[in-house]
């Protein structure tokens, strides 16, 4: 159980670092051209912001015991 509740924290730790630092992000690495196409103008940012809330979801799966992340 404490190996669960770490490992979530963890991973809001990481979604609120993508979703605040999501600029910085997109200059390290770049455009991506799919999401551009896809999700329009300002599409690679929107793409990471939703990567930072699916590892919100994610986390709380999680901490629920639904997924097991390293066999816990």
């Amino acid at each position: 159980m404490v190996a669960r509740i770490l490992i979530t924290l963890l991973m809001i730790g990481l979604a609120t670092a993508i979703l605040k630092f999501t600029e910085p992000i997109v200059n390290m690495f770049g455009r991506n051209d799919l999401a551009e196409r896809y999700l329009g103008v300002g599409g690679t940012y929107n793409m990471w912001k939703i990567v930072g809330v699916l590892i919100v979801l994610a986390s709380f799966f999680v901490l629920s015991g639904d997924i097991r992340l390293f066999g816990n």
